[in-house]
């Protein structure tokens, strides 16, 4: 009776420590998800923002050519 209990409660043991682990994974698995996300995002503004200068420079170009002529 008494080696019925202590397995039974091993058993709890290990798989409420088996449902923290797969927790503990899932939480790094959607950390890393994010964090390729927002990489993602950041690359996207950061190309945006060369595009913007890039135009930017292009119309004061053209601003200074036209008042120049």
């Amino acid at each position: 009776m008494f080696l019925t209990a202590l397995l039974i409660c091993v058993y709890i043991l290990l798989h409420k420590y088996h449902v923290a682990l797969l927790q503990k994974n899932n939480a790094v698995n959607k950390r890393y998800s994010l964090k390729k996300e927002i990489d993602a995002q950041q690359e996207g503004q950061h190309r945006a923002n060369s595009k913007i200068i890039e135009l930017s420079t292009i119309l004061d170009n053209i601003t200074s050519l036209v008042f120049y002529t």
